[in-house]
């Protein structure tokens, strides 16, 4: 999979005065939206809900600060009022590289697709819980995430969700 990269527009959920806008990395492998630590000050008054460590893609343990609430607007997707993770980051070439984690992306309804690169709308969100152990749907998604790269087409797989939730029918 290549590097989806989204225009987006962050700002403060209580003051909408306070806007960051440019571009952002989707990244399935982190559940938060997570900017640099640099920035909190441009979002004015967020709320500070906790303090939390978090393992980066390099295997560095860093500590993060999640606060909130702030407006994320991402293209044609519905705008999600979310919580931020604000850690320290190094810029590349001049550039920090904000991420936007898979609980951002559920909210707005918005999946990967693998075949193009690209974000695309889900058309329905699914409230049924998965009686599946937690082992077992984390084995089916490693199964699913190997089975993309071998060409298989995000809907093949969203198909065979379904197919495996509703029992086959």
């Amino acid at each position: 999979m290549g590097k989806i990269i989204v225009s987006a527009s962050i700002e403060n959920g209580s003051d909408p005065s306070f806007r960051i806008q440019g571009d952002a990395l989707v990244d399935t492998g982190t559940p938060y939206l997570t900017l640099p630590a640099a920035w909190r000050e441009r979002l004015g008054q967020l709320t500070h809900l906790d303090t939390i460590s978090v393992e980066t893609a390099t295997q560095a343990v860093v500590t993060g600060d999640i606060c909130g609430p702030v407006m994320l607007r991402m293209g044609d997707f519905r705008p999600v009022l979310t919580e931020a993770l604000f850690i320290e980051m190094e810029p590349s070439e001049g550039r920090y590289e904000p991420l936007i984690g898979y609980i951002p992306l559920e909210q707005a309804q918005a999946v990967v697709d693998m075949a193009s690169d690209r974000l695309a709308k889900f058309g329905r969100v699914y409230l049924k819980r998965d009686q599946r152990s937690s082992a077992s749907a984390a084995a089916e998604m490693d199964r699913l995430r190997r089975d993309a790269g071998k060409g298989v087409t995000t809907a093949e797989i969203v198909r065979w969700i379904r197919e495996d939730r509703d029992g086959g029918h």
